[in-house]
Parts: C-alpha cells; structure tokens; sequence
C-alpha cells in the first residue's frame, strides 16, 4: 500500500516472517520516523526503497488513523510545503499521471494532461489555474 501524506511517501507491506508485523519502508531519509518515530530504521543500499522497518501492525494503523483525523486541508497538493520543492514536485508528478487513468491514456507530461483536460472544455479548468506548472 502507498500511503502518500504531505510530509512523507511510504509504502506498506507484509512481513514475510511474522504475521503481525509489517514492513514500512521510504525512499526519503526520515520518512518513516515522521510518521513511527521510535522506528529502527535500516538503510538499504541497493534496494528499491532505501529505508525500511519493521513495524507491528497496530502500530501502523494506529499511526494512520491518526493521520487521517488530523487532516486539517482542504486540497492536499496545497498542504505539502514548498519548500520540499522535490516532494512537491514528485507528488504533482504522481497527480498528473494518475490523472491519465480518468482519461484512459497514459500522459508522461503534466503538460499534456493540463491542455488534454482544456481541449475536452472539463469542469476541472479551475484546477489547472490552481496549480503551477514548472
């Protein structure tokens, strides 16, 4: 499971060798201990996510739940910072082509799906005048 939140990118998975464990693992450093901050993080050189962590599923939830009530935004691509001009600009990478799979064509360009939207005149034209495109 990806879970996407404005100051951290995880993706969850099982724990092979134990049930009620899970394996948390981030491409960012400190990611993970954003979100589980007494985590044992282990840096993995050589896999696809370069921090991981082995966490106790009601620890997950728990943390996640958490996260979910403490949504206080109403447009998530707002609330991540700026100043994490990667992550924003990743996370509005990450839009855009999921925003390909409503028009049943992959975009490699957040360029392409903004002017696809305007040539099919949508109602989504005040997102595209809401977003920045670098």
């Amino acid at each position: 499971m990806w879970i996407i939140m404005n100051d951290a990118f995880l993706s969850v998975v099982k724990n092979r060798n134990k049930k009620d464990s899970l394996l948390v693992r981030a491409r960012m450093e400190g990611d993970i201990e954003k979100v589980f901050p007494k985590a044992r993080v282990r840096v993995n050189q050589g896999t696809d996510y370069k921090y991981r962590a082995f966490i106790p599923k009601w620890i997950v939830s728990k943390a996640i739940k958490k996260s979910i009530e403490n949504i206080d935004y109403e447009n998530f691509k707002n609330s991540v910072p700026f100043e994490d001009k990667l992550r924003h600009d990743t996370y509005l990478d990450v839009w855009t082509n999921l925003m390909s799979l409503q028009y049943g064509k992959y975009k490699n360009s957040r360029y392409n799906v903004f002017n696809n939207m305007k040539k099919k005149n949508t109602k989504s034209d005040s997102i595209i005048d809401k977003v920045s495109v670098y």
